[in-house]
């Protein structure tokens, strides 16, 4: 009560200064009565989210939104009621919230009822976090704090945890750039050995195309080279518009699982698909093997002249220029996944590019138009 009491008398002493100081110039005072809320958003709120790291461990990491990535409030000004009508994620901790409020009139203020004491108010500041566990009531003055309204604030979040990718468009200089310097680090190798092409590399073992096309793994980082099984006819590889995906074994995490993908002449309709369980442990040999489109498949990957391949949300994403698919049980059946729903106005893109940071986020770029998204998987 003591800070609202001080706030006040600050202001009618000032308000009554300037009045004094036009009055002598013979100026017209005109102080505008009406009073409302005009505009409410969240400057900042975190999130707390759950992960699970490569070996299984259970982790928690913070995240915060801004204005970007935070739902629309609607201010009804007949009920005298701000809310979002699209949920917060159901992680988002509502106990610590920053938001940017304006009122309509120039100098009018705005407070908030406390929580702590019956009918106390206290000055709002945009700097100060609010608790909106529970809805809160905030109250606007006019100039000459003769008039004032109560709004009604209620933040939502989600009670129940859903599933889906929220997308936000960044700057082009945002997108990680650690997997890029790691390619060229290995394309260097692969053309200090002779090799034509690098493919991709899992925990243990790296890939490279020979200059005769042949499949080739390293296990000594890069040191020596050697050309790798494969249980079919080695005409059946991609051997361009292909992408490769490494990603922990579900019943080993210390082995890895590879997929490599592409464009053959196997199947014109359908992407040419290759996997590789590589078991560390086990002093057996590990091929290479080849996926044949089957008759009784619907769900196969489209052929495309372009992809990316993620493993993201422990699942398999396969990024196109216009779709993205996913598969659960290791590149035998691909879908549309209402999950993994493209950037929002995006309906295509020319050249894509994506990755998956530390932080479990997935960036897409598109590598033409210099355009960046990053997108972070929710549960609402």
């Amino acid at each position: 009560m003591k800070r609202f009491i001080q706030a006040l008398c600050l202001i009618v002493v000032c308000s009554m200064g300037l009045s004094s100081c036009l009055k002598g110039n013979d100026t017209e005072v005109s102080v505008y009565q009406e009073t409302a809320i005009v505009s409410m958003s969240i400057s900042a709120v975190n999130r707390y989210i759950h992960t699970l790291s490569k070996t299984g461990k259970d982790s928690v990491y913070k995240k915060t939104l801004g204005q970007s990535t935070t739902p629309v409030f609607v201010i009804d000004q007949a009920k005298y009621e701000i809310y979002n009508p699209d949920s917060l994620p159901n992680d988002a901790d509502l106990e610590h919230v920053k938001i940017s409020m304006t009122g309509s009139t120039r100098s009018g203020t705005i407070f908030i009822h406390s929580l702590d004491e019956k009918d106390a108010l206290e000055l709002y500041s945009s700097s100060d976090s609010i608790d909106f566990r529970t809805p809160r009531t905030f109250r606007v003055y006019n100039n000459n704090l003769t008039i004032y309204r109560d709004y009604k604030v209620t933040v939502n979040k989600h009670q129940v945890a859903t599933e889906k990718i929220l997308w936000e468009e960044r700057p082009l200089k945002d997108y990680p750039d650690s997997l890029d310097k790691l390619k060229a680090k290995w394309e260097t190798i692969v053309k200090e050995a002779g090799l034509d092409r690098f493919i991709g590399a899992g925990s243990h073992e790296a890939y490279a195309y020979d200059k005769d096309r042949k499949l080739m793994v390293s296990k000594d980082k890069g040191k020596t080279w050697a050309a790798d099984e494969l249980d079919s006819d080695a005409s059946l590889l991609p051997v361009y518009s292909y992408s490769f995906v490494t990603y922990p074994l579900t019943t080993n995490l210390e082995d890895d699982c590879h997929l490599l993908i592409g464009l053959n002449g196997d199947h014109p309709e359908a992407c040419g698909i290759w996997r590789k369980i590589a078991e560390f442990h086990d002093s057996q040999s590990n091929k290479w093997t080849y996926m044949p489109l089957e008759a009784y498949n619907r769900y196969y990957l489209p052929a495309t002249q372009n992809l990316a391949l993620v493993w993201f949300n422990f699942d398999v994403l396969a990024i196109t220029t216009n779709n993205i698919y996913s598969s659960s049980d290791g590149g035998i059946t691909w879908k549309k996944d209402s999950r993994y729903p493209m950037p929002n106005k995006v309906t295509e893109i020319t050249k894509v590019d994506a990755l998956v940071d530390i932080w479990g986020d997935l960036w897409l770029k598109d590598v033409t138009a210099g355009k960046v998204w990053r997108g972070t998987f929710i549960q609402d």
